[in-house]
């Protein structure tokens, strides 16, 4: 990507701002944009190189020259073979505050309120933005969603941005008057110095349970990742903590700041909160915060999205709104798309985002609670992803679901039957294996009851599925209603 200069930047003083060494410089270079690949240079380009998992940009700094780059940015001066540059210990570290500096610093103009967590960022970034723009608090969402604001709807292709892509949506919203941003803050933009420049007026830890260890190498690195937003917060900057999650609870004891808060149905907590009641037309809450009391309803099901709610409301309140009001605003907010999303009724087919353990369990254990007659689950696990995860969500889809159809999620390079395969030697009893997902999602709400309900787990939102190198449209919600029309 191209990231261009809200104002030329001298190299000399790029380098000044980044505490950095300069080198192989006669005469100072006018910066007008930087660019992290080696064939998409623009004029008066500096060229940021970096190391990543499978591949090294250091070793095209020739070719970025080639088209056209003035300067380079490295970890190693050898790579500039004479070229002017910057040479810095960590190039994503640098890369970030370069965003930064070219794009006039944004983010520091912003209100930016940051979520973190395995499961539940997408729904409590969805919530809060849409309370605060309820409530005439122009604001931008930042996640698995999209980009969504005000007049303003784009696909993202990583949870949280490249810091380029990060700092050029900061500045665009500015332009358009948004005055706050929501946004997801994954583990892996995290370790990768996306945020770094980032000073989050809020944040919010939701949970940590079995994901990305196929890139962490365990749960206390996963961990080290998640809380490494809570170091990012401004000076004044409000933390809330989900502590009925045991890592949450860590946190919040380790955690030094003024302004953290604990999430929890215990009632010592800052924001202690009770499930009154719950059907398939929503959840009954009561919140306490101090001496306030606060009884409502929330349209969503699912006792985990009212940990989801109380952070959003938490969130809120963090930039001075009142609860109160904001409560009047709860009907109001659309479906989560692929949230526990109800696609068909008679039988009730759900399309849920679970494609974690926890997610799968908490979404199975909410449905069964509103379900009359048999649970139906109809999932699979990613390719190129986690294996560790496939045997636990068979175990736990065959000991909470009566029915449980295994399929195809995104196998990617990897053969659908093995993943299959994997997720079988978890099961306790008994299952049905159909690799082709339309027909899984078919199979299902064919030979379901009408009081029935139906889970369709792991992809919720996402309009493709990934085979081998070839991304096909695709849609569960879509699926689950064509096949209910045709054989119901």
């Amino acid at each position: 990507m191209i990231l261009r200069a809200e104002q030329p930047t001298s190299i000399k003083e790029l380098a000044d701002l980044l505490d950095a060494k300069l080198v192989n410089l006669e005469n100072d270079l006018l910066i007008k944009s930087a660019c992290d690949s080696s064939s998409d240079v623009s004029e008066n380009s500096i060229f940021i190189a970096v190391k990543g998992t499978s591949f090294d940009s250091h070793t095209v700094v020739s070719n970025a020259v080639d088209n056209g780059a003035i300067a380079a940015l490295v970890a190693d001066e050898t790579y500039l073979n004479g070229l002017p540059g910057i040479v810095v210990e960590n190039t994503r570290l640098a890369k970030s505050k370069i965003a930064s500096i070219l794009t006039g610093a944004p983010e520091k103009k912003l209100k930016i309120l940051g979520i973190t967590g395995t499961n539940g960022k997408s729904s409590t970034c969805w919530i809060t933005a849409n309370l605060l723009n309820f409530s005439g608090t122009k604001t931008l969402s930042i996640g698995t969603l999209g980009v969504k604001g005000p007049g303003v709807e784009k696909e993202l292709a990583l949870t949280t941005p490249d810091s380029f892509e990060l700092h050029d949506l900061f500045r665009d919203a500015l332009k358009q008057g948004i005055q706050t941003v929501v946004m997801e803050s994954s583990a892996h933009a995290l370790t990768q110095y996306r945020v770094e420049s980032v000073p989050y007026t809020g944040a919010v830890f939701s949970n940590l349970t079995h994901d990305h260890l196929d890139y962490f190498s365990d749960e206390n690195s996963y961990f080290n990742a998640k809380q490494h937003l809570f170091d990012l917060l401004a000076s004044n900057g409000s933390a809330y903590i989900n502590i009925d999650d045991r890592w949450g609870e860590l946190l919040f004891e380790k955690l030094d700041c003024k302004n953290k808060k604990s999430i929890s149905t215990n009632k010592s907590a800052d924001l202690n909160f009770t499930i009154l009641g719950a059907d398939a037309t929503g959840t009954h809450i009561e919140l306490k915060v101090k001496n306030q009391s606060i009884k409502f309803k929330s349209p969503l099901i699912a006792e985990h999205n009212a940990y989801n709610l109380i952070s959003s409301l938490a969130l809120c309140t963090s930039i001075g709104l009142d609860l109160e009001n904001l409560v009047e605003f709860l009907d109001d907010i659309p479906q989560i798309p692929g949230r526990l999303e109800l696609a068909t009724e008679s039988p009730s087919t759900f399309v849920d985002y679970a494609h974690t353990p926890d997610a799968l369990k908490h979404a199975l254990v909410s449905l069964r609670k509103i379900s009359p007659n048999k649970l139906w689950v109809v999932f699979g696990c990613g390719g190129d992803r986690d294996a560790k995860k496939r045997p636990v969500m068979g175990k736990l889809a065959s000991e909470l679901a009566d029915f449980v159809v295994i399929t195809s999620d995104n196998p990617r390079s990897e053969k659908p039957l093995e993943i299959i395969e994997q997720i079988k030697k978890g099961t306790t009893r008994e299952v049905l294996v159909e690799p082709d997902r339309a027909d899984a999602i078919r199979y299902a709400i064919k030979n379901a009851d009408a009081d029935d309900v139906i889970l369709i787990a792991g992809k919720g939102h996402e309009n493709y599925q990934i085979i081998g190198d070839k991304k096909n449209d695709f849609s569960d919600v879509n699926h689950a209603k064509q096949s209910f029309k045709e054989v119901r």
